[in-house]
């Protein structure tokens, strides 16, 4: 009898860790949806990140848990990591083109030629697929990292012409990010595409167009201010050029009056013998 309630006083021992156990996993899944959610509402990505990864060491199938998770890592700047994990979902999730939207933009920021032709062929999908002329903004982009140039210029100039209304993310000097219309994008890519070109004419016009569409676009008001240093500095090289040929005149002509002097000091000391 003693044997069997000791036996019985296992059983429920044993249970009772069972049943602890459950309720200490689904506390500590529901934990960490809890800190993934309030990281990401306070932007901090770094717990955000670490609340996901628990969350997936319990449920390492949950496609949408791991979409989350290459999304938050690619935005930190961990592409490696963030384009790995996206490619798993983009095999189950073909159409999911948020996310390849965003692989292409990581690709794009690796900036070597294989992931900038994997960042050329997403954009391009995207553009043929969904549609939209940021797409095709995009595929200008890329292609100008990739020297293609003058195709990239035909892609802009469709961009121009096109009556779609688009708005694109753009970094701004202080790390946020602001909101451009396509168009003035577009204009912005095609003044360096002049300026590289050599054609300054063209590239303050193009530059001229961006601020008009988008008055606020910083990365244009930027590039206007360092095409005004640069001209500034070509004036100021331009003066002191005009400053050393005029002293250098000066000079030429001081010696070539001090050897006239000594030709006729020498004509006159002759003349005396």
């Amino acid at each position: 009898m003693k044997i069997s309630v000791s036996i019985l006083a296992m059983c429920i021992a044993f249970a009772a860790c069972n049943s602890n156990t459950s309720t200490s996993n689904k506390s500590s899944f529901e934990s960490n949806l809890d800190l993934y959610e309030r990281s990401l509402s306070l932007t901090d990505y770094g717990t955000a990140l670490v609340a996901l990864n628990m969350m997936l060491l319990e449920d390492s199938t949950n496609m949408e848990y791991t979409d989350s998770l290459a999304r938050l890592y690619m935005r930190s700047g961990n592409f490696d990591a963030g384009l790995s994990l996206g490619k798993r979902v983009m095999a189950a999730e073909e159409k999911n083109y948020s996310l390849m939207e965003l692989m292409a933009t990581a690709y794009e920021y690796k900036g070597d030629p294989p992931n900038l032709t994997k960042s050329y062929r997403n954009y391009k999908k995207l553009y043929e697929e969904v549609g939209g002329t940021k797409y095709l903004l995009k595929m200008a982009q890329v292609g100008m990292l990739q020297g293609s140039f003058d195709a990239a210029k035909k892609k802009l100039e469709e961009v121009v012409a096109s009556p779609d209304v688009a708005y694109i993310e753009s970094p701004k000097s202080d790390g946020s990010i602001q909101m451009i219309n396509v168009k003035a994008g577009a204009y912005m890519l095609l003044a360096n595409y002049y300026f590289n070109e050599g054609n300054e004419k063209e590239g303050v016009k193009s530059l001229e167009q961006a601020l008009k569409v988008e008055p606020d676009y910083e990365a244009a008001r930027l590039m206007v201010q360092r095409l005004q240093q640069y001209q500034q500095q070509q004036a100021s090289m331009g003066q002191q050029q005009a400053y050393q040929q005029q002293l250098q005149a000066e000079q030429e002509k001081a010696r070539k009056l001090a050897a006239y002097k000594r030709k006729e000091a020498e004509y006159m000391k002759n003349k005396k013998k």
